[in-house]
C-alpha cells in the first residue's frame, strides 16, 4: 500500500531510527530515463535504482529543464518494490522547476539490493517549446539503507526529454535601430536614437570607439539598454577627445541586428567659472585703482575689465592674465564717475556673468604745501 503524505522531513526523521552501527562502504546510483514527446503531450520516463543493500527509504529532487516540460506525476514502479507494503510517497513542490520526492517503508523492508526500475515521471512538453532535446535532472539524492543510515557514494545519471513538432526556432534578427544621434557636453556626450518596434525586443548594446575603424567588438561596448529606453549618456570622458558610436538591438532569443551607422562627438568644457568677487575700485588723481578677489578654478585663463558710465552700459576695456588681481585705469577725466565690472574667462573660452558693478570718480588732488616765504 502506498500512502501520499504532505512534505515533511520524513526521511530525515526515519533514518533517526535505523541502526547505524555498520561502517562498511554502501554505493548505489540513480538513473534517470530519457522520453520524447509533442507539445502538450505527457509522457513517462522510469528511474533505475542498482543498490548493493537493502533500501529502505529515499529522497531527490527532480529538476525539470526551464521552459521545456511540467511534472505531472510521480508512481512507485512495483515490479522492483512490493507495493503491497507500507511506503510512504510525498510530493512537495519547491519551486517552478523543482519537485521534491520522499519514500519510506514503514516496515523497514525496502528494496533489496540489485537494480531495476523504482518509480516512474510522467511530464507534459509545454505549448511553446522548441523542437530539440533538453535535460531533465536528478539532485539532492539521498538513499537510506536498513543498516548503516545514508549513503553517501550514489551516482546520479540524468535524462532527457525531445520535443518533436516544436515551435520553429526564431533567426530573424531585429532591424538596425535608427536615428542615432550624438550630442556632446562636459565631459560627457548624450546619445538618443529612434526606439524599435519588435514585440521581442530585448535590448540595445551601445558600442564607443576612441577612433580608428567602426567595428563593433566586446571590448568597445559600453552599456545595455531596456526598451522602452532609447536614450543613454556616456560620462566621464576627456574634454576634445573624438568619441565615435554605434548601436545593436538584440531579441529575446539573442539574434542580432546590424550596427548603426557610426555617430561621433567632441565632449568639450561648456562650463563658465564662478562670476568674480571682491571688486574694490579707489578713485585719484585722473586715475581709478581696482583690485578683486582671485577665482580658484584651475582651468582659470584671464579677467575682463569692463568700464561705461553706468553699471549696465559697459565696455570692454582691456583683459589681463589669471594670475592678475588688480588694474590701474588711468587717463581719466577729474570729477567723471566711471562704473566697472569684471568677467572671467576659462581655458576653453567659456566667459562667466559680470560680477558686481562698483564705481569711483577721480579727483585731483588738493595743493596743501605752503609757498615759500619771501
Amino acid at each position: 500500500m502506498i500512502r501520499h503524505l504532505p512534505y515533511i522531513p520524513i526521511l530525515a526523521a526515519c533514518i533517526i531510527l535505523l541502526d547505524i552501527s555498520s561502517s562498511h562502504a554502501r554505493s548505489g546510483s540513480l538513473s534517470l530515463g530519457s522520453g520524447s514527446g509533442t507539445p502538450n503531450q505527457t509522457f513517462t520516463v522510469s528511474v533505475d535504482m542498482t543498490n548493493d543493500t537493502r533500501i529502505v527509504g529515499f529522497q531527490f529532487d527532480i529538476v525539470e529543464s526551464v521552459n521545456a516540460v511540467d511534472i505531472v506525476n510521480v508512481v512507485i514502479d512495483s515490479t522492483h518494490i512490493d507495493t503491497t507494503r507500507q511506503w510512504a510517497l510525498s510530493l512537495n513542490r519547491v519551486n517552478a522547476v523543482t519537485t521534491k520526492v520522499v519514500v519510506f517503508d514503514f516496515n523497514l523492508k525496502g528494496i533489496p539490493s540489485g537494480s531495476g526500475p523504482f518509480a516512474e515521471i510522467t511530464y507534459r512538453v509545454r505549448s511553446d517549446v522548441l523542437s530539440g532535446t533538453y535535460p531533465i535532472h536528478l539532485r539532492a539524492v539521498v538513499l537510506a539503507d536498513a543498516g548503516a543510515g545514508t549513503i553517501d557514494d550514489v551516482t546520479i545519471n540524468d535524462g532527457s526529454v525531445t520535443v518533436v513538432d516544436g515551435l520553429e526556432p526564431d533567426v530573424t534578427p531585429p532591424v538596425k535601430p535608427v536615428g542615432l544621434s550624438a550630442i556632446p557636453a562636459h565631459s560627457k556626450v548624450a546619445l538618443n536614437w529612434i526606439a524599435n518596434t519588435e514585440k521581442d525586443l530585448d535590448y540595445y548594446i551601445v558600442f564607443r570607439s576612441n577612433g580608428g575603424v567602426m567595428v563593433p567588438s566586446p571590448g568597445d561596448s559600453i552599456a545595455r539598454i531596456r526598451p522602452p529606453r532609447s536614450d543613454h549618456v556616456d560620462q566621464n570622458l576627456i574634454n576634445g577627445t573624438l568619441y565615435k558610436y554605434f548601436l545593436i538591438a538584440v531579441d529575446n532569443r539573442g539574434n542580432k541586428s546590424d550596427p548603426t551607422d557610426g555617430v561621433s562627438a567632441v565632449p568639450s568644457d561648456l562650463l563658465p567659472p564662478k562670476p568674480p568677487i571682491g571688486l574694490r575700485t579707489v578713485g585719484g588723481d585722473r586715475r581709478v585703482d581696482l583690485s578683486w578677489f582671485p577665482n580658484t578654478e584651475v582651468d582659470l585663463a584671464s579677467y575682463i575689465i569692463y568700464r561705461g558710465p553706468t553699471s549696465v552700459n559697459v565696455d570692454s576695456l582691456t583683459e589681463v592674465t589669471g594670475t592678475v588681481t588688480t588694474y590701474a585705469d588711468t587717463g581719466l577725466t577729474n570729477g567723471t564717475r566711471y562704473f566697472y565690472r569684471l568677467a572671467a574667462i576659462d581655458e576653453s573660452g567659456n566667459r562667466s556673468q559680470y560680477g558686481v558693478a562698483k564705481d569711483a570718480t577721480p579727483q585731483a588732488v588738493s595743493d596743501t604745501t605752503r609757498p615759500a616765504t619771501p
